[in-house]
Formats: C-alpha cells, structure tokens, sequence
C-alpha cells in the first residue's frame, strides 16, 4: 500500500469516528487499474465483450481489516493509446510503460508531491440542473510514461471529424513533473500535438521542450500557484496560420531548383513561441485543415540530446479548445426587374448575389457558404407579328431566356485550407492558370 506502487496513484488522509468511540486518522487510497492491461489470463477470455462478474480478492493481510468504498468505478475516455510505432524505426524501449488516466480537482486536490490546481484562467462550471450553486468536477488527462528510449514516442489519440477553418486559434494547457526515482530536467522531453487526416502520413504538428514544476505542495488556488502548476513555457497558443504558413513555405521549396524537400518529408519550422526559438511546427504530406479527422497528443524522446538513456515524466493536459472565431459574416441581394414593351411583349431580369460567410438565421457557423455567388437571369417573351402588317394576321411568337452562375471559391480546391488570393501569391503563372480553371470547372 504504497503510494506509486500496485496501482495506487493518490493517498489522502481524514479522520473518522472509529467503533470505540474516539475518532482517529485513516488512509484513503485511489487505485486506477488499466483494465485493458491485465497482469494474467485465467482460462480462454479473449476480450471484454461478454463481462458477466466482477470479484476483488484481498491477499497478505494478517489481521481482520475492514475497507471503506468511496467510489467503485469502469472510466472509460475519447483518447486511446496509440500501439502502433511512432519514433524511429531502429528504436525499441523494451521497457516502456505508457498511460493514459485522469486528474481531478475533487478527488486529487490534496495529491503528493504536487496538487491538482486548475490552469489560469479556468473556472469549475456551476451544475445547471442542480437548484443549488453546486460546481461540477473538473479534471485532466494524464500521460505518463515511464523508461522511454531516445528516438522513441508515445502517445494516445482521438478521432474527430471537424472544420478548424473558423477558428484563429489552437489553445491547450500543459502541465510536467519528475516522477520519484526518475531523474529529469527541464527540456529533456518534448511534448507535441498533432492534427491531420490520418496519423502518420497527412497531418501537421506543433512541438515544444517540457518545463517541469518542481516538487512543492501547492495549497492555496492563488493566480502564482496557478502558474507554477501551468508554467506558461509549457502553454500552447498556436495561431491557425502558423500550420498553413509552413505549408505554403514548405511548397515554395520544393518548386526552388535542385530543392530535396519531398511532400512525404517532415518539413520544419521553428516558431518564437515561449521557449526561445526551441517550439516547432512540423507539416507532412497534404493535411486539411477543413476536415481534421484525427488529434494526437504525445511525448517524444529526442536524439542527439545531451542527456542519455531513457527518460520518465508525467504530463497533465487540459482545456484543449479553439478560440477567436471569425465572425466575418456575408451578405446578399436580390434584385427582380419586370418590364411591358406595350403588346410587343415583355422583358424581365432578375439577379442574386452573395458573399462568403452569409448563412439563414438558423444556420450555424460551420454551415454558411464559403463561396461568392453572382447569378442572373434574363428573359424576354415577344410577339414579332407586330412588325408585320396587321391585316397579313401574322402571329410569330419569340422567347428568349439566358442565365449564368458564377462562383468564387474563399478557398483553394487543391488547398482547402489556404485561401485562393493566399494562394496564388504563392504560386507561378502556370500554376495560377490551373487553379483558375479548376474553379471554374468546379464550381
């Protein structure tokens, strides 16, 4: 019953009243067993579909001891480990240890070494269905990693099926600490998020050097606290831009003479975030920002750093969320225009146009255009009979109609993250020709 070992990730300590009336001190302990991992299989169980018991044994004690239950509970979350190989290929840790749980203010705010402490600027939500002002928990996920060879990488990811193009911002607090009887140092390990279409092939990636909070007890929920817990060097505040910078940087490279930059290469960019000079923004293959379809969150062991041998660390995130919206809306016109030209006929016209951003009032954001659209409508109904004689009896009616749409893309087709005028900044004549004939035949 040690904390750190069997499973037992938290103690805390309370007083109760014991049978012979005095009230002493008693250990609570939080056991979080990963299910998914067992120690042994009893008989020929192959998976967790057809579960019909659940039994606790108690083994080693020597004496009658009685055990309060606070809570008995199956946790199950949207992120999951990533099994298959992430670092270098020649890389194997042997002895690696990697999961993925949860932290949170109720049940680990008097944790040891370091205490729970929401990030700057959070609050805990007030329970809307509750009559009283009763606040929700809050928490974080936790990865930790134990033994992680240089060159190697773990990480838990999740699947998503999202439009990122409305947002100006990519948020996410970080938090990493020493685990006892692994030495580390601030820097040693890398911590990097990662957005893409798939996991390996098309995605982009921001990376930045862990700083650790020292070992301290952090008692108070003052705004320093906060800050020591959620150091701002481990604070992610990416702007959107940023990942189709290095994609319109990595595409002007390769079309430069005798370039070696290949579209299945990591490209990387260094961006002067917190940690002079030292964050990344890495991009490979084709990802699309319109249509993220996978998140991955992970730590990384680098080569060729100056410290040597595996390393351990355990790393807490929280409130991960996009921010700054656009709020650029459109706007649109109608315009109907119907004329008599006497018992010659008649002659009507009718237009409409709109730009990107404009939606009915019961669309979300994500569902307005993202085009310009321009469309009119000509039609004429004549009797040519009137220029001849009216007693020849000549009846020769005439209709005419003619109507065209046009629209303009905000975006590139073969970009769909980058806006088309980005775009053809960036690209040659011939290049400008194919993409605006390709809008042409699209749209």
């Amino acid at each position: 019953m040690v904390l750190g070992q069997n499973f037992i990730t938290d103690v805390k300590k309370g007083r109760v009243q014991l049978k012979n009336g005095k009230v002493g001190e008693v250990n609570w302990y939080q056991f979080k067993v990963p299910i998914r991992d067992p120690d042994k299989v009893i008989g020929n169980i192959s998976d967790f579909k057809s579960i019909r018991f659940l039994r606790m044994f108690m083994r080693g004690f020597q004496d009658s001891t009685f055990l309060r239950f606070a809570e008995l509970d199956l946790v199950r979350a949207d992120w999951r480990t990533y099994t298959r190989q992430l670092g270098d290929l020649d890389v194997i840790s042997p002895n690696a240890e990697f999961n993925v749980s949860a932290v949170s203010i109720e049940e680990n705010g008097s944790r040891k070494p370091i205490n729970y402490i929401l990030p700057p600027g959070i609050s805990r939500t007030i329970d809307p269905a509750n009559p009283q002002l009763q606040q929700l928990n809050e928490q974080s996920m936790v990865l930790k990693v134990t033994e992680l060879e240089q060159g190697d990488v773990r990480a838990s990811y999740k699947s998503i099926n999202m439009d990122f193009r409305r947002y100006k911002q990519v948020k996410l607090e970080v938090h990493a600490e020493e685990i006892e009887e692994y030495p580390l140092k601030d820097d040693e390990l890398y911590f990097f998020i990662r957005l893409g279409s798939d996991y390996n092939f098309n995605y982009y990636e921001y990376e930045l050097p862990l700083k650790l909070t020292p070992y301290d007890s952090y008692n108070s929920d003052n705004e320093s606290d906060r800050y020591a817990v959620w150091p701002d060097e481990n604070r992610i505040n990416v702007p959107m831009d940023l990942f189709t910078n290095a994609k319109l940087a990595r595409d002007d490279e390769m079309r430069q003479a005798g370039s070696t930059v290949s579209i299945q290469d990591v490209y990387e960019m260094i961006h002067n975030g917190w940690n002079k000079n030292r964050n990344k923004v890495k991009i490979k293959g084709s990802p699309n920002l319109g249509n993220v379809q996978v998140m991955m969150m992970g730590i990384r062991n680098k080569k060729g750093q100056l410290n040597t041998g595996p390393k351990s660390v355990e790393v807490w995130v929280n409130e991960l969320r996009l921010s700054d919206s656009d709020e650029k809306g459109g706007w649109a016109a109608n315009a109907r225009l119907s004329t008599r030209l006497a018992d010659l006929g008649s002659f009507t016209f009718a237009g409409r146009t709109s730009t990107a951003g404009y939606g009915s009032i019961n669309q979300n954001k994500n569902s307005r255009q993202l085009e310009d659209v321009n469309e009119f409508d000509i039609a004429a109904s004549l009797d040519l009979g009137k220029f001849f004689p009216e007693k020849i009896g000549v009846r020769l009616p005439f209709y005419y109609g003619y109507s065209r749409s046009a629209q303009n893309p905000k975006y590139d087709p073969l970009k769909p993250d980058i806006e088309l005028s980005e775009s053809l900044k960036h690209a040659d004549n011939q290049q400008k020709k194919i993409r605006l004939n390709l809008c042409r035949r699209m749209w």
